[in-house]
C-alpha cells in the first residue's frame, strides 16, 4: 500500500524459513503483527515479537529468521518505507514549527542511520492506526496519511532522544534544564523512591512547563522514564545472570514483584521469563 512519502509492505508466513533477505529504499520501520522474527545482525540476532517494532537505515540489509511460521499459525509483519525526502521535509517543518519549546542551539533532528528495537505502546498504536487508514483509500488519504507518518516520526525522534539519554553523558538536542533533571533520573533511577515533586524546582520551571517540556522532548512523564531505566537494567540482568526474578525486581528498583512484571509487560511486550528464555545469554 502506496501513499504520499511512505510505501507499507505486509508481509505473511506460513512454513519456517531462515535468512530471507529483503532491502528497501528508505528509512524502515518494522512491526510484528503476529508470531515471532529473528533480525541477523551483525552484532548477532535480535528476535522480536507483536508489541516491538526495528527501525532501519534505508538500504540496510535485512536477513531474518521465522523461526516458529506454520500454516496453522502464520508470521505476520509489517515493513513501512518512508521516503528520505519526506523525512527531510517532516524535519524541517519540526524545525520550523515547534522550535520556540526547545532552547535556541537545540533542534528536531532524527538520526536516520540508526538501528534499534523499540518497546513503546505509542509506536505500535500509531502503526496500527497507518494500516488501518491506509486500507481505506478516499481523496483525504494522503492528508490523513501525512498526519499518522509526522506523528510516527516525531515519535521515533523521542525515542532516539531517551535513547541517548541512557547511552551517553550529555544529549546537545535536549533543552539544558530538562537535560539537568534527565542526568539526576539517570542517577537514581535505581533508587526505590524518588521525590517527583522536586522535580519541576530543579529544572528552575513551573510543574505545567516542566511536564510540558520533559514529554515533547522525550515522548513520555519523567516516572515512565525511570521506568524504562530500571526495565533496561531487569533486561540485562534476565540475559546475563541467574537472578530470580524476584531478585532482579528489587536489583531494578521495584519494589513489588506484581508490578515489576506488569509494568515490564507492558514495556517489553512479554514477560520477565519469557524475556529470559529469548535472551539468555
Amino acid at each position: 500500500m502506496a501513499s504520499n512519502g511512505c510505501l507499507l509492505n505486509i508481509f505473511e508466513t506460513h512454513q519456517k524459513a531462515e535468512r530471507v533477505q529483503l532491502r528497501f529504499d528508505g528509512f524502515t520501520v518494522t512491526s510484528m503483527l503476529r508470531g515471532k522474527k529473528v533480525l541477523n545482525l551483525q552484532n548477532g540476532p535480535v528476535a522480536y515479537l507483536p508489541g516491538q517494532s526495528y527501525v532501519l537505515p534505508s538500504s540496510e540489509l535485512m536477513d531474518i529468521d521465522f523461526p516458529e511460521a506454520s500454516i496453522e499459525e502464520p508470521t505476520q509483519c509489517t515493513a513501512l518505507v518512508i521516503e528520505n525526502n519526506y523525512l527531510n521535509q517532516t524535519l524541517a517543518y519540526f524545525n520550523g514549527q515547534f522550535a520556540k519549546e526547545l532552547a535556541s542551539d537545540s533542534t528536531w533532528d532524527l538520526d536516520a542511520s540508526m538501528q534499534m528495537l523499540i518497546n513503546d505502546w505509542r509506536m505500535v498504536q500509531l502503526s496500527d492506526e497507518l494500516y488501518e487508514t491506509m486500507k481505506h483509500r478516499d481523496s483525504m488519504l494522503d492528508m490523513r496519511v501525512d498526519l499518522k507518518l509526522k506523528e510516527l516520526v516525531l515519535s521515533i525522534i523521542q525515542i532516539q532522544r531517551r535513547s541517548a539519554c541512557l547511552n551517553q553523558e550529555n544529549d546537545p538536542n535536549l533543552t539544558n534544564r530538562i537535560a539537568e533533571v534527565v542526568q539526576y533520573l539517570k542517577r537514581n533511577a535505581l533508587k526505590t523512591h524518588i521525590a517527583m515533586k522536586d522535580l519541576p524546582k530543579m529544572a528552575c520551571m513551573s510543574k505545567s512547563t516542566f511536564y510540558r517540556l520533559f514529554v515533547n522532548e522525550l515522548g513520555i512523564s519523567p516516572l515512565n522514564f525511570i521506568q524504562e531505566q530500571r526495565v533496561a537494567r531487569a533486561k540485562h540482568l534476565l540475559a546475563s545472570t541467574d537472578l530470580a526474578v524476584k531478585e532482579v525486581c528489587f536489583d531494578s528498583g521495584f519494589s513489588d514483584p506484581n508490578y515489576f512484571t506488569r509494568v515490564f509487560k507492558m514495556t517489553t511486550g512479554v514477560s520477565p521469563q519469557r524475556y529470559r528464555t529469548s535472551n539468555k545469554r
